[in-house]
């Protein structure tokens, strides 16, 4: 918000990904005026003011349940800078040192926490979905696929310390690949510290030679699971190819001093169970793991993990504490305080449970893997909440 942008195209920024709700209510301005428009300046206000507002809610969830939070860890990164900025509590700021850039949403992907503004996939989807009374976050995509972002990063490569590229699925976007040559032929690189979220579906082995350019290449790989799970989180994800493609980024990540590779799953209600299986593949594969629950989806808490009862909850954690005593705690970001929030929150249907259905309903309509014979022990979500706590 002082320091980093996060860009989605023309009518969207926000001061991070997490920030939930609209941000921008000014009228219409150019991506370049986003960054000191009024939205900006009313927020760092609150920040100076040392409020935290609501739409910053998942690093407040983060906080409290042991978890580094993204606020916390860029402030680590930017120490100094972060500290001019709370000790001197400016309104409007020179340009940002760092861009968070989704210049569209198109993805190869229906991931079941994201929604038809993150991925064309979704979009596509959704827009031949008979049931309009759905209730898909956004319904269907508005943005412009404008790359007025491209003018606005390469206007300030003097000031550039970290580009992030995420989507959609950025591997897949031409506007990235140009950007990136860009910086490359014009010198800008060797000072600029380069990361990916991809989901690991894409290895670009013709874009290696740039990465060497950079100063510093972090890939962040979004894998949820393995086998079939992932196949059902992330459709239409082939988990064979992610196999294949995590011994590519393996090959990358120790051949390259300036390339670093970890896996950043979620979990959340439908991927809790054997998430053991992949802290275990992420620890002998010799990958970092930086976990981070899921709180809401499309706005709503229907994947919160907290609807799965505590005794299945009691299991997992136990089998996740299993792999970690000969995991290396620098390489992963469990704590014990995330470990019994994971365990002990109280159970809840929560308050989107009437929603539940529909979902599952839509996944069902185009997943060839059902839903119930996926995750045959959540049959109790779909079933009536007032009969399901009577038996409970």
């Amino acid at each position: 918000m002082y320091l980093k942008e996060n860009i989605r195209d023309t009518s969207d920024a926000r001061p991070c990904c997490e920030y939930r709700g609209r941000f921008l209510t000014d009228d219409p301005v150019t991506v370049e005026g986003y960054w000191n428009s009024e939205s900006y300046k009313k927020l760092r206000e609150l920040f100076n003011k040392r409020i935290m507002p609501h739409e910053c809610q998942v690093c407040i969830d983060d906080e409290k349940n042991g978890i580094v939070s993204k606020r916390q860890d860029f402030n680590k990164d930017f120490y100094n800078e972060a500290k001019y900025f709370y000790d001197n509590k400016l309104t409007e700021c020179p340009p940002p040192l760092y861009y968070d850039i989704r210049p569209s949403n198109y993805c190869n992907l229906e991931c079941v926490m994201c929604n038809p503004h993150n991925s064309s996939s979704i979009d596509d989807r959704y827009r031949k979905y008979e049931d309009k009374s759905f209730f898909l976050m956004d319904d269907v995509y508005n943005g412009t696929h404008d790359d007025g972002w491209v003018d606005y990063l390469h206007k300030n490569a003097e000031h550039i310390r970290k580009v992030c590229y995420a989507g959609g699925e950025p591997l897949l976007m031409p506007q990235v690949i140009n950007s990136i040559n860009w910086q490359v032929d014009n010198g800008y690189s060797e000072n600029v510290d380069l990361k990916f979220l991809t989901n690991a579906t894409i290895f670009r082995s013709k874009w290696v030679d740039l990465f060497t350019k950079y100063k510093r290449v972090e890939f962040n790989l979004s894998i949820d699971g393995i086998g079939d799970t992932i196949e059902y989180v992330r459709f239409p994800t082939k988990w064979k190819v992610v196999e294949k493609n995590l011994k590519l980024f393996k090959e990358l990540n120790d051949k390259y001093d300036n390339i670093d590779v970890k896996v950043i799953p979620t979990i959340q209600l439908l991927n809790f169970v054997g998430f053991h299986k992949l802290v275990n593949l992420t620890k002998t594969s010799g990958f970092k793991i930086d976990v981070t629950p899921v709180y809401h989806s499309q706005d709503k808490d229907y994947l919160h993990f907290t609807r799965l009862t505590q005794d299945i909850r009691k299991r997992e954690v136990d089998l996740i504490r299993k792999e970690l005593e000969d995991y290396d705690p620098k390489e992963h970001n469990f704590t014990e305080d995330m470990l019994i929030s994971l365990e002990h929150n109280d159970f809840g249907l929560g308050e989107d449970h009437h929603l539940f259905p529909q979902i599952v309903k839509f996944w069902d309509s185009y997943n060839p893997r059902k839903f119930l014979d996926t995750f045959p022990y959540l049959d109790y979500l779909l079933k009536d909440s007032n009969s399901f706590k009577e038996s409970a």
